[in-house]
């Protein structure tokens, strides 16, 4: 239906008009190529009201008066900023450095972002945000949880107070991620494949890695009740005293075991000490040696004994005492 518009008695808005009542005029109906949206009687005249579209695709032209009016108070409502956002990172901003400060104008621990749409694809019409800054769990002074997400990573983006000039991202997404097995009840921290701590349900720590853990401390106190260890080789360093302390019974067995120190070895028993040797016993002194025995000396030899001695051979018992003389075996 067409309507000339010397019918029109009044208009308002760009979008409603007054004209003299026309029966047949219902919602919805056509007029001069707009859809009526609402259709009020006034005595002899007709208030009608629609909304302009695109004859192409159906969708309107512009927002109504009242949507205008709350768009204009509230602007984050027109742009969206109040619900999440999601973004797509692009790169790191930059490295960190210990003692480095963040700000608003220089976050640091920040990536730059694309903006996504609805469906997933980068925004229409928005440039890469540069420097958004990461969350950090546990923040303080030179203190937290710290990672850059990889380049492709998802996360969910926020705005302060709605404003788009303070994006900051809220949490990183997995989604498009390979993930680790992790079960229900578990907790993980995994850097990669093969680098990993984790939790289990039984309440077990698991650390492994393919490269090198390194700790570093003033004390170190271990308590357990039992510790199982196996590894292929071992060096230790003790740059002062080294004291163990064993109340059971200390066994160590080794292919080979060589003792050697500067100073001075001391080996002390309150019970008996057995020394058991299948092969060979070769004992070299640099100086004396002195044995003290309160009770007997048992030599059991299968074979024969020969002693070679450069100087004197003294025997003293409380039975006799005799000194041989020098001489040559």
């Amino acid at each position: 239906m067409e309507i000339p518009h010397e019918f029109s008695q009044e208009s308002a808005g760009g979008n409603s008009m007054v004209v003299p009542m026309i029966q047949s005029l219902r919602p919805g109906a056509e007029v001069n190529g707009q859809r009526l949206n609402q259709v009020r009687l006034n005595n002899d005249d007709m208030a009608i009201t629609w909304q302009p579209r695109n004859k192409a695709n159906g969708q309107p032209l512009q927002k109504s008066p009242i949507q205008r009016q709350i768009e204009n108070a509230f602007p984050e409502l027109a742009s969206g900023l109040h619900l999440p956002r999601f973004a797509r990172v692009e790169a790191p901003s930059e490295d960190v450095s210990g003692g480095d400060i963040a700000d608003p104008f220089r976050p640091r621990y920040a990536v730059d972002l694309q903006l996504l749409d609805e469906d997933g694809k980068p925004a229409a019409n928005t440039p890469i945000y540069s420097a958004v800054p990461l969350p950090v769990p546990m923040a303080g002074s030179e203190s937290g949880m710290f990672q850059f997400p990889p380049p492709g990573t998802l996360v969910e983006v926020g705005f302060t107070e709605g404003r788009q000039d303070k994006p900051f991202v809220r949490q990183i997404m997995a989604e498009g991620h390979n993930l680790p097995a992790v079960k229900p009840g578990e907790q993980l921290q995994q850097q990669r494949d093969g680098v990993s701590q984790r939790v289990t349900v039984a309440g077990d720590w698991e650390r492994q890695t393919d490269q090198t853990i390194r700790e570093n401390s003033m004390t170190r106190e271990v308590t357990t009740d039992e510790e199982i260890r196996k590894v292929v080789a071992r060096e230790t360093t003790v740059q002062a005293t080294d004291k163990t302390t064993v109340l059971g019974t200390a066994t160590l067995l080794a292919g080979a075991v060589v003792h050697i120190s500067e100073g001075d070895y001391s080996v002390g028993t309150s019970g008996n000490l057995t020394v058991t040797c299948s092969k060979d016993n070769s004992v070299s002194v640099g100086r004396n040696v002195k044995r003290d025995v309160a009770g007997n000396v048992t030599d059991d030899v299968k074979g024969d004994v020969t002693s070679n001695v450069s100087g004197a051979l003294t025997e003293k018992s409380a039975a006799f005492a005799e000194v041989w003389p020098r001489r040559n075996n």
